[in-house]
């Protein structure tokens, strides 16, 4: 469930046509912290900020860190 929601999100606030170089770059970057500077140009702080605030937008859920 987690998985599809923060595919969710980056298609809704990155963009459909972002998303292959999203998944061609699972295979070429080995963490977050570098994969989503190099595909959205943030960095995953910044990324997991954006998709905590559209779960508690669209679903209600809370999330803690």
């Amino acid at each position: 469930m987690a998985l599809a929601t923060l595919i969710e999100y980056a298609v809704a606030a990155y963009g459909r046509e972002r998303l292959p170089a999203l998944v061609a770059g699972l295979g070429q970057h080995e963490s977050w912290e570098t994969l989503l500077p190099a595909v959205y140009g943030v960095s995953a702080a910044e990324f997991e900020a954006g998709w905590r605030a559209y779960l508690g937008d669209h679903y209600g859920v809370s999330l803690t860190k």
